[in-house]
Parts: structure tokens; sequence; C-alpha cells
């Protein structure tokens, strides 16, 4: 004779197992639904630190950020015109006399070929290297392989009293 109490436990048990699996598998997403709901991480690094000049190093990571200041910004790109100088010794700063020309000379317009910079980067606006208040840096050749970079300040009138001025 079958106890009373396994006669109802068996079913209770059973219908719980039965639940428990159908529960189980629709909250499952099918494998369809767990792609599409996959995203793509986002970035961590920006696209300037990203690119890599010739030398291997990461130009311009921190140029133009909120935490950093002009001064650190025109020291980054002193950075960039000393890895210049490393490649290029002899460099008649002639040929790089403008910002034009030397925003050309930093993305491959080189008798090397050698891109320091990709022109996609923030710093780069028309062609031309800009600070952190979009202006354009005012290049200046002293001499064989030496050039003074100015950043016109906040209030973007050129040789004025928040210039910051760069010098080999």
């Amino acid at each position: 004779m079958v106890k009373p109490r396994l006669v109802i436990l068996i079913p209770v048990l059973v219908g719980i197992a039965v639940i428990a699996i159908l529960f189980s598998r629709s909250s499952r997403p099918s494998p369809e639904s767990a792609i599409a709901s996959v995203e793509a991480p986002s970035p961590i690094l920006t696209q300037s630190e990203v690119y890599r000049g010739p030398d291997g190093n990461a130009y311009l990571v921190e140029h133009g950020l909120p935490e950093s200041t002009a001064a650190q910004d025109l020291k980054l790109v002193g950075r960039v015109v000393d890895g210049m100088h490393s490649l290029f010794k002899e460099l008649d700063t002639r040929h790089v006399a403008t910002n034009e020309q030397l925003s050309a000379f930093l993305t491959g317009a080189n008798p090397e070929g050698l891109q320091y910079l990709d022109t996609d980067l923030p710093i780069f606006q028309n062609g031309l290297l800009c600070d952190r208040w979009g202006q354009a840096y005012i290049v200046h050749p002293l001499g064989t392989g030496q050039i003074e970079i100015r950043t016109i300040g906040a209030d973007g009138i050129p040789y004025s009293d928040d210039d910051l001025v760069l010098q080999p």
C-alpha cells in the first residue's frame, strides 16, 4: 500500500521540477537574441592615443583635454617637433616656416614620407595644428633646426598677454 504522503509528495515534486525546467528555458535568450544584444565595447583609447608616429611614440595623447592646460598642450606639440628633429637633424626650418608647412611635414610631406601625426586627430582643423581654442598655432622659424611655436591664447588675439610661447 502506498503511503498517502508519498502520493501527494511525488506529483508536487514532479510539478515543481517541470515548472523549474520550463521557467529556466523561457528565461534563457535564444542564441540569435544573445548575439543581437551583445554591444561592441566602448573604446578605451582615443584616436590620438592609438596613432603612433614613426618612432613609436603616441603623440598628442593629452592635447586639449579638459584636465590639462594650454601650457601642457604646447609642450606636447614641442615633443612632436623634437621627434621630427631627431630624425631630420639637418632640417632647414625654411621648409617648415608656417603652420601649414609644419602640419604637412608632420603628416608625411617630408623627405622620408614619415607620418608623425594623423590628420584625423582633434588638433588638426582645416589642415592646421590648432590649440585648445581652435586657433591655429603660430609657427616661427628661428634658425636651422629651431622653431618657435605660439598659441594665441583664449582671447584669440596674437601677441597679447595671454599668449604662450614654446621656444627651443
